[in-house]
């Protein structure tokens, strides 16, 4: 008995002439199908599950032998989740003066207005930052001296696998609202679900408010751009490098290309034709032709 290889039928015919034959993979999820003998089975393709046949499927009686596989035609379902990768500083930290009473040089703080101060200023920090992520869609989290400006794409990429190919998914990614975990600090998290319902693990991005002395603020600040400014530079002079390094580069091949293999040394006889040579007029000869020519 020939084996038939149900893969390779010609499906519009075979329709007609007897459609028990014809495969029942689910081509559109990306099901591909697999000739075994006496039968076939069909595969779904990576990122996805399920048996690969057409959703809902049945066979009757008619068919002699269930295809290899088959589980009650569960498609290919996707089963890829997406992937979440966060940019720009994690932690973020945002500084701000200290609040507390007055002390002067003869006298010291009233400790109990201190702590009042402090505890009324600190209050409104989990306000401020949730309402600094939904006024900039989550900007405000990557922003930075260097990048002052940024978009909600600068601070989070997500992607996701398919059997079709890699899907971006940045734009869809959600920034949740902040949840303290201590006195100065939160978390906030990024999620993203694909098309077929797969979702992201999340990820979080610490925040963090540091309370400095007005006199350490500015220096602060200072300090921090100095030193993303001090990197922008060092790239610049990198790229700048790199870019010479490759056009001398270019320079020398072309020198190489272009300059004829330097001729044969022969030294001069001594002038009366025979093979007999004066071996001091060899080395100016020869110094000289080498002098007009590069190897």
């Amino acid at each position: 008995i020939e084996d038939i290889d149900e893969c390779k039928l010609d499906v519009a015919k075979f329709e007609t002439e007897c459609p028990p034959l014809v495969p029942k993979c689910n081509t559109e999820a990306g099901a591909t199908c697999v000739n075994k003998i006496g039968t076939y089975t069909c595969q779904c393709p990576k990122y996805t599950s399920g048996d690969g046949f057409l959703s809902g499927l049945s066979f009757n009686a008619e068919v002699a032998v269930v295809p290899h596989g088959f589980k009650g035609g569960t498609g290919c379902h996707d089963t890829s989740k997406p992937v979440i990768e966060l940019k720009g500083p994690n932690p973020k930290v945002f500084r701000i003066s200290k609040c507390g009473a007055l002390g002067g040089v003869m006298s010291s703080k009233q400790m109990d207005h201190d702590a009042d101060l402090k505890s009324a200023q600190q209050k409104y920090y989990s306000d401020d930052i949730k309402l600094m992520i939904r006024q900039t869609v989550g900007a405000e989290l990557c922003a930075t001296h260097e990048l002052s400006r940024p978009n909600a794409s600068h601070c989070v990429k997500a992607f996701d696998e398919t059997f079709k190919g890699k899907v971006d998914l940045s734009r869809e990614v959600s920034v949740g609202d902040p949840t303290q975990t201590s006195m100065l600090q939160w978390r906030v998290p990024y999620d993203v679900e694909d098309a077929a319902g797969n979702k992201a693990e999340t990820v979080w991005r610490d925040v963090v408010v540091e309370e400095v002395d007005l006199a350490d603020v500015e220096a602060r600040v200072r300090s921090e751009s100095l030193l993303q400014k001090n990197a922008e530079i060092r790239r610049a002079v990198e790229q700048a490098l790199a870019e010479e390094r490759r056009k001398g580069g270019s320079r020398r091949n072309q020198r190489t290309a272009e300059c004829p293999k330097c001729p044969a040394c022969t030294c001069p006889g001594d002038g009366s034709g025979s093979s007999s040579f004066d071996p001091s007029l060899c080395d100016p000869v020869c110094g000289a032709r080498d002098q007009t020519c590069t190897a």
